[in-house]
């Protein structure tokens, strides 16, 4: 058990840290990319780079039936999650965009209840859902905050996320979760592709050459190698680990350090509130997790 709990705080920190950046990167990134195709082209690189290292160490390909599992939850958790956040952000700034992901340990709450009702969460849990909420409604309803659609994509996204991981237990799983990952992220990576060329995203991708500076450059550099390549498959190894609201634990933490990247380097404001919704969704999502 230490040698589990070590690697566990691990894959935690490495979760946090990891992920507080990545939304003042696709802030970042989609100035030049558009959305979707930005994760196609982010997933393709990372899941080919990490499957042609898994393969080479000896570790076994996905079957059919894990490779269809890497559909549906690359679908979900990248294609739904990732591309409907990188979408908002076009308009949206990178920490109010984070605040509202900070919700998803809620969604991890509510959804089990509409198909296993006989597991029912205790009253600090519920307390943490309304507390969460009424933090998320804030933002929704201070004027100039974030736009209506904005808001509706990112909770699009947080249900996605929440879906595919509450899923993913379910499918069948590659016994190397690192494999897993890999797959996944090609699979995603296709749905995204299919997703964005359907959107019309490439005439645009195609003049990407024009917008392309060394800040867009080294924000997506940080999204293949940090955000995915450590963030995203910590993350799938946690969630066969611990259950799904502690493996989204990342919630309470990285929005605290997105508004902060947000305020000091991207330059957004910080209006009274964003202070609100952070004093109510993170108490929300602790007591949501110690249940």
């Amino acid at each position: 058990m230490p040698v589990l709990s070590s690697r566990i705080i691990a894959a935690q920190l490495g979760v946090w840290l990891a992920w507080s950046g990545t939304y003042l990167a696709i802030a970042v990134a989609v100035q030049a990319f558009p959305p979707f195709l930005l994760g196609a082209c982010r997933f393709l690189v990372a899941g080919l780079g990490l499957y042609a290292l898994l393969r080479w160490q000896g570790v076994p390909a996905p079957n059919r039936g894990q490779w269809l599992a890497s559909v549906i939850t690359g679908s979900l958790l990248l294609c739904g999650g990732n591309g409907l956040v990188c979408w908002a952000e076009q308009t949206e700034p990178s920490g109010i965009t984070a605040l509202i992901i900070a919700s998803t340990p809620l969604w991890m709450i509510v959804l089990p209840l509409l198909y296993q009702r006989q597991h029912r969460p205790p009253l600090t849990a519920w307390i943490g859902v309304a507390l969460g909420l009424i933090g998320v409604t804030v933002l929704f309803g201070a004027p100039g905050t974030v736009s209506a659609i904005g808001a509706v994509a990112v909770l699009g996204a947080c249900l996605c996320w929440a879906v595919g991981s509450l899923w993913s237990k379910h499918l069948p799983a590659h016994p190397s979760a690192f494999m897993a990952g890999a797959a996944q992220m090609i699979a995603g990576s296709a749905v995204m592709a299919v997703v964005g060329l359907a959107l019309g995203e490439g005439p645009r991708m195609a003049q990407l050459g024009q917008h392309l500076t060394p800040t867009v450059v080294w924000a997506w550099i940080y999204l293949v190698v940090v955000g995915t390549w450590i963030g995203l498959c910590c993350y799938l190894w946690l969630l066969r680990q611990v259950s799904g609201a502690a493996a989204t634990s990342y919630a309470f933490v990285n929005p605290v350090l997105a508004v902060l990247l947000g305020w000091l380097v991207g330059g957004e404001h910080l209006g009274w509130p964003v202070f609100v919704a952070m004093a109510l969704i993170i108490p929300g999502v602790v007591l949501v997790l110690r249940r």
